[in-house]
């Protein structure tokens, strides 16, 4: 077992030094606010290493996880939203009491139910839909960048990131406006209940603002069914009402509580993680300053230097090698997608944001295989939109020197809550 034997639930009895030393420097909960250091050492002595904290098998290769992704009869997504900690009994009683009514959908899901929810998104999404969207995107974007000051500091985050992605899923959803900042707060509640780690005072009072999330999205389904509006749940709604699909009111509830998060949560983060990587390696900005159509290509690359979703679940459904490493069936995993958009084996010289680095949308920042990001199309242009509007905007953008960066301690998502810039 190329020096370590399985003990028993998946848990490895024996480990080389190099892993047992990553699986102490490796805080699963924190690490994404500086992930490259570690992840670098992993690729390099241990590319795949038993976390005992999370009791999580750490995959570190892209060679090895673009393999994983495409076998998903082996590597099943059926644990990817299970809550990463224990919950606190009270969790469960609030959720049920309130009538929520998640359940799997799309990115726990596996096989054939996974193909027809993903075959009914596709149908609302589809490209002509989204690239119809583009103006609005584009004016959206043109209000509240035009809103910045100049010549003084101010939070990126606060003042554009943790709006505009929900305000173009809003847009896409049909959802007034005036309540976004409150369904960015329940967002943020259902990524640290089920992606971080929570006292259970903490986690009674983020389940009750899950229910309110829930509750929010079921009443706007019900507005819709007497006249169904041209956008998202609308056609979803007349789906279900001409009974052309089998789509019912949860179904559609878990479409929008689904979209809602995943649409918002990883647009806000590759934002700010786009504009502070370019701003780090000032090279990058300038030269999509200098020739706006490499803006495309400056997109896939930021996906590629520090993607979102940084670090996705899978579980082994049998026994399996992995780098040499023979991992149980039903071990949980952590595929990295973050580490192995770093992978020098496939990426050279992985850490410089190069905009015009050959073949760069065979990065993993978007997955891959059957669970390639539905939204997709969406995510890339409001992302591209947003590098046009603020380079013309702001072309002699700076990063404030030593501000603040915060994190939302999790285990998957990565991205600023925080981003300090000054426009010169």
């Amino acid at each position: 077992m190329s020096g370590l034997e399985s003990g028993i639930d998946g848990c490895p009895s024996h480990t080389t030094t190099a892993q047992a030393q990553l699986s102490d420097d490796f805080d699963a909960f924190t690490f994404l606010a500086e992930p490259h250091p570690v992840l670098t050492r992993a690729r390099n002595e241990a590319p795949v290493f038993f976390d005992e904290a999370t009791e999580h098998w750490v995959v570190t290769r892209y060679g090895t996880i673009k393999t994983m992704l495409a076998d998903p009869e082996t590597f099943s997504s059926v644990n990817a939203l299970d809550p990463i900690s224990p919950l606190d009994e009270r969790v469960p009683q609030t959720l049920e009491v309130g009538g929520f009514g998640g359940r799997p959908f799309i990115v726990n899901l596996d096989g054939e139910a996974h193909g027809e929810t993903k075959r009914i998104m596709a149908k609302v999404l589809h490209p002509r839909a989204v690239a119809a969207f583009e103006p609005r995107i584009r004016q959206l974007a043109q209000d509240m960048l035009g809103q910045l000051p100049t010549g003084e500091p101010f939070d990126f985050v606060d003042r554009f990131t943790l709006e505009f992605p929900a305000l173009v899923i809003f847009e896409f959803l049909g959802l007034p406006a005036e309540v976004v900042r409150e369904v960015t707060g329940w967002a943020d509640a259902r990524l640290e209940l089920f992606f971080g780690s929570l006292p259970g005072d903490r986690q009674a009072h983020e389940a009750e603002g899950i229910v309110e999330f829930w509750k929010f999205i079921e009443d706007h389904i019900d507005a819709q069914t007497e006249n169904p509006g041209d956008h998202f749940v609308g056609d979803l709604v007349r789906l279900m009402l001409d009974g052309e699909e089998d789509v019912t009111k949860n179904d559609i509830a878990n479409y929008c509580w689904s979209f809602l998060f995943a649409g918002h949560e990883t647009t806000t983060g590759q934002i700010g993680s786009m504009v502070r990587d370019m701003l780090l390696q000032r090279e990058a900005w300038e030269a999509v300053v200098d020739d706006p159509t490499k803006i495309s290509k400056a997109v896939e690359e930021s996906l590629r230097m520090n993607t979102s979703v940084f670090n996705w679940r899978r579980r082994a459904t049998r026994e399996v090698d992995l780098d040499g490493i023979t991992v149980p069936g039903g071990a949980n995993l952590f595929l990295v997608y973050g580490s192995a958009n770093r992978d020098a084996d496939q990426f050279p010289d992985p850490d410089r944001f190069d905009v015009d680095r050959e073949g760069l949308r065979k990065h993993l920042g978007l997955g891959f295989g059957a669970h390639f990001c539905v939204g997709a199309g969406l995510a890339r242009l409001q992302l591209k939109i947003v590098l046009e509007e603020l380079t013309a905007l702001m072309p002699n953008l700076q990063l404030v020197p030593d501000a603040e960066q915060r994190y939302i301690d999790n285990v998957s998502f990565c991205g600023p809550r925080s981003l300090w810039l000054v426009d010169r």
